[in-house]
């Protein structure tokens, strides 16, 4: 597996699913993978596009 650079996404995998086209209420998996070293808490940072062309994000804190 590799992963993205500071990340704990496994690249192929997100590479694979995205970008996606979703309809509302839809969602996608992404597989992330922790290690030791990993830290406790992870931003994760999601944006998008709407249909009428503006654009928003969301943010979260994972914690492991």
């Amino acid at each position: 597996m590799t992963y993205y650079e500071g990340s704990s996404l496994v690249s192929q995998d997100h590479a694979a699913k995205t970008p996606a086209t979703l309809a509302p209420k839809q969602s996608i998996e992404v597989l992330a993978a922790t290690y030791l070293d990993t830290p406790s808490r992870l931003d994760v940072v999601i944006f998008w596009a709407n249909p009428d062309g503006s654009q928003e994000k969301q943010e979260w804190v994972v914690t492991t």
